[in-house]
């Protein structure tokens, strides 16, 4: 579902679908209202700071993400956490695969050969921060194949952003959500 709102200047724009604000940065909530039936989701678009003169509602592309060169989850079981990714073959067949996030190869069998080339060891993005009551804001990083989530620590995320203008501006952000964590 789509979830619209009128801006400060009067214009009526989407600003994300269901809980997702692709077109909206949290610190952007003042300068719109949502319209009747829409609302404010759970996440929200980065602070990118070449982005700052755009408008909500404006953000292109919509589903930008932040590389993290070199970041790995901790903990994670490749096997409890597969994720799926689809590809096309010439006559319309639909083929998915497990995306195992980089973290080990799927076995072949007979009738399958998979195999990784090595052309892009990381899979991890940060995608967007989670508003969580409080409000406290939490990154949330995902796969950038089969698009699986996971939400983590501002300490976890932080050294691998490249951009030091946004991991400034993220930094802000863990810095609000240590203040209303703590009371």
């Amino acid at each position: 579902m789509s979830q619209y709102a009128v801006r400060d200047d009067g214009v009526r724009v989407k600003i994300g679908t269901c809980e997702t604000m692709y077109y909206l940065r949290f610190e952007d909530r003042e300068k719109v209202r949502p319209t009747e039936g829409s609302a404010f989701g759970a996440f929200y678009r980065l602070p990118y700071p070449d982005e700052d003169n755009v408008k909500p509602g404006e953000y292109e592309p919509y589903d930008r993400f932040e590389p993290l060169p070199g970041f790995t989850l901790e903990g994670i079981d490749p096997e409890e956490n597969v994720g799926i990714i689809q590809a096309t073959a010439p006559g319309g067949v639909l083929i998915s695969l497990h995306c195992y996030h980089g973290l080990k190869l799927p076995l072949s069998t007979n009738e399958v050969r998979i195999f990784w080339n090595g052309k892009d060891p990381d899979y991890f993005v940060l995608r967007w921060v989670r508003l969580l009551p409080g409000p406290v804001l939490k990154p949330v990083v995902g796969c950038k194949y089969c698009g699986a989530l996971w939400r983590c620590e501002w300490d976890e995320v932080l050294p691998y952003i490249q951009n030091p203008e946004l991991r400034h501006r993220l930094e802000v952000y863990k810095t609000l959500s240590l203040k209303h964590e703590r009371g």
